[in-house]
């Protein structure tokens, strides 16, 4: 992993490609776990987008921390204390609204199958 990290911080442009990478999975994340939300609610199965939803959330945020990473291996400290915040705050965000549309579908689910 430490190997990856010190590649990832030669390039230029791999930051991108992680802040990149974490937005598209954030906002899948989202999207899914929203569908699985108006699934429930339909009563049908949201097992499927519960899944997808929960797995890109993690995905996302660990590309963030990636990111973070490789900021640090780079030594680009400066860039670090100016984006490391905002990424703690959007992660944050990310995930409580990833968990509680989640966790309204699983729930909905639940007592419509009982």
């Amino acid at each position: 992993m430490e190997h990856l990290l010190h590649l990832l911080s030669l390039s230029s442009s791999a930051g991108g490609v992680l802040n990149l990478g974490a937005l598209a999975l954030g906002l899948v994340a989202l999207a899914f776990s929203l569908r699985a939300l108006l699934r429930a609610l339909a009563g049908h199965s949201a097992a499927g987008p519960l899944a997808v939803g929960g797995g890109a959330c993690g995905a996302a945020l660990w590309l963030q921390m990636l990111e973070l990473l490789r900021r640090s291996f780079a030594g680009d400290w400066g860039g670090l204390y100016d984006v490391g915040p905002a990424t703690a705050l959007v992660s944050g965000l990310l995930l409580v609204a990833v968990l509680a549309l989640t966790t309204a579908a699983a729930l909905l689910s639940g007592s419509k199958h009982s």
